[in-house]
């Protein structure tokens, strides 16, 4: 049986990022391979979760931070470990840093999905092009650069990484220009891993009740002032409480503040809500997956151009209206149409799969 790793961002205290990893092993596995997340993660993302102890702590305001905000953060750390090793399909070896092992350890390779190719966020670990994998079939799956192109420094030598795939598969419509105009292929467009898992699937599972509890769900990773007046606007309206998942201290006046949460409970909330706001791209993918009334938020300023996650995913599925702007819709939304695009974007996605699985 074909034994196929899987490079990603396993490890990252990011609920898209691990329920992504889940979904794509899961589908990878039902079509008849082995296949495990290579257990090895970037040290600049690695490095941005490390806590420092009480004890390393020198001056008092760094103290009260680790009260108020990091035992939180250190809470929300330990359930991303247990939803690792519950649910997740990790190499029992450690290749953080023995990466070249990784190539006698495997058939062949697939890199996505999640921001693997942002080279900012991965501080320019080329081996999330599959740098260390020779002679041995190389693939990408719902690729993502996050930004507007790749790193000029390391432009020629990602080019000649790329030339040697076997199949470029990326995430957004944005990304196909971009491989393109590097390396002169036209990159399939496919569904973020999520979307390759049906609605009962995601339920049953993870044991998610349908009934909903009378809240807003409030995900916002950057800060949005419209985004945060919207949601109040929305909550009065309907007289619905609002909770906000997040691990910052500040308190939203009027927002009910919930921390120290895993990929677990963000299924949850997301699954008993009434409506979802959110400016993350994961947390709208699974609350369209979940059938939920969901409302957009766009960064603004030097992070605009992390919109082009958000906007490829509208696009995809029809749903513009929702984008906090002037022209947004509160009517419900027309799930008995959104699903049909859904169920076809996951087929084509696990046709893809499954082209990777059988290739010779």
């Amino acid at each position: 049986m074909k034994k196929i790793g899987i490079l990603t961002f396993h490890r990252a205290i990011n609920n898209g990022a691990v329920l992504q990893a889940y979904a794509l092993t899961t589908v990878f596995r039902s079509q008849g391979c082995q296949c495990n997340d290579i257990d090895y993660s970037a040290k600049k993302i690695d490095g941005s979760y490390k806590i420092k102890s009480l004890k390393q702590r020198k001056n008092l305001k760094s103290i009260i931070l680790y009260f108020i905000q990091d035992l939180n953060i250190l809470k929300t750390q330990d359930k991303f470990k247990a939803f690792r090793d519950n649910y997740l399909n990790i190499s029992k070896k450690n290749y953080d840093t023995c990466i070249s092992q990784a190539n006698e350890d495997y058939d062949s390779f697939v890199v996505g999905s999640d921001q693997v190719w942002n080279t900012d966020l991965t501080g320019n670990d080329l081996n999330y092009y599959l740098k260390f994998v020779h002679n041995k079939p190389k693939y990408s799956y719902a690729a993502s650069i996050g930004k507007k192109g790749f790193n000029e420094q390391n432009k020629e030598e990602i080019k000649n990484l790329l030339s040697h795939y076997k199949l470029i598969t990326v995430r957004e419509e944005a990304a196909v220009s971009t491989v393109n105009d590097l390396i002169e292929i036209n990159p399939e467009v496919v569904p973020d891993p999520v979307f390759l898992l049906k609605k009962e699937e995601w339920e049953n599972k993870f044991a998610l009740e349908q009934k909903e509890e009378g809240f807003i769900l409030f995900f916002m990773l950057h800060h949005n002032d419209d985004m945060i007046k919207f949601t109040s606007d929305l909550a009065s309206k309907n007289n619905l409480k609002i909770i906000n998942l997040t691990n910052d201290f500040k308190p939203i006046k009027g927002f009910k503040s919930v921390r120290g949460f895993g990929p677990l409970e963000f299924l949850k909330y997301i699954s008993t809500s009434s409506y979802v706001v959110t400016d993350s791209f994961h947390a709208a993918s699974l609350a369209l997956i979940l059938n939920k009334e969901l409302y957009i938020g766009l960064k603004t300023g030097e992070l605009k151009s992390l919109n082009v996650r958000i906007y490829g995913l509208v696009n995809k599925f029809g749903i513009k209206d929702r984008l906090i702007s002037d022209n947004i819709s509160y009517d419900r939304m027309k799930y008995n149409e959104i699903n049909l695009k859904i169920d076809k974007q996951r087929n084509f996605g696990i046709s893809v799969i499954k082209k990777i699985v059988e290739d010779k």
